[in-house]
């Protein structure tokens, strides 16, 4: 029905008569708009700004499992999936995890330790650990089989142990050695400790690593000196021996 007198100043109006974008948030007081009326999911990722919500914005308790992706991607910032397995950052991508070991993609990685930065000095990119097969001999013959060899390798330097049973049957003619280390001697000489029981009695012989080979020397006229070779003739004949060495060497 008409107005009785003249027409009020504002009239009803609707969302049709609302154009796009006519209302702007300089128009809409603060806190106007709460949760009760914003339709569960009107808001979404394509609504949302980049970084247009943080740590302030979220209350405590309101992101939990249920409410992360499952699909996340390195660099989304989804560290934890929805499905509760972690999603590495974009820094650690050539790495991976099992059963709480982490594992490089490429043998040549390591980790920097005691520093802040990348210094070659202080990357650690190599570490073994396992057992070998050294085996004793007299000039080129093969007297033993080598028992609970082991090696440890840190980087390049690399800690051996040695147990073998030197065989009652002493033949072959040349220098004694022990071959089959794991891993070449890049320097000098290193000394070994050593063990021989009562099969030798030689007071001046000394052990170095030499290459792969551990050498017995007699009277070294310096350290790391394998040219006086210790030969079978010094060892005693009888019931086998044990013959023990350890050393630590550069590789």
């Amino acid at each position: 029905m008409p107005y009785l007198g003249p027409a009020p100043a504002d009239s009803i109006v609707d969302t049709a008569g609302i154009t796009d974008d006519a209302v702007t948030a300089a128009k809409i007081a603060a806190n106007a708009v709460d949760s009760s009326e914003i339709a569960a999911g009107a808001v979404d990722n394509a609504h949302l700004a980049d970084d247009a919500v943080d740590s302030d914005e979220l209350a405590a308790g309101s992101v939990d499992i249920a409410h992360l992706s499952a699909s996340g991607t390195a660099g989304s910032g989804n560290f934890l999936r929805g499905d509760n397995s972690w999603q590495a950052a974009a820094q650690f991508a050539n790495w991976s995890q099992s059963s709480g070991h982490l594992t490089p993609d490429n043998a040549t990685y390591g980790i920097h330790l005691g520093v802040s930065s990348a210094t070659a000095a202080n990357l650690l990119d190599d570490y073994e650990e396992g057992t070998f097969t050294a085996t004793l001999y007299f000039g080129e013959n093969d007297n033993g089989e080598g028992a609970s060899c082991t090696y440890t390798k840190i980087g390049n330097s690399v800690r051996i142990a040695v147990q073998m049973l030197a065989d009652s049957s002493i033949t072959g003619t040349g220098n004694v050695q022990i071959r089959g280390l794991p891993f070449t001697n890049s320097g000098v000489g290193v000394p070994c400790a050593y063990t021989l029981n009562d099969r030798i009695f030689l007071a001046t012989l000394k052990m170095y690593v030499t290459g792969a080979i551990i050498s017995f020397v007699d009277t070294p006229s310096s350290t790391g000196d394998t040219s006086t070779g210790a030969t079978e003739a010094m060892f005693g004949t009888g019931a086998g021996k044990w013959v023990t060495a350890s050393a630590v060497y550069v590789a």
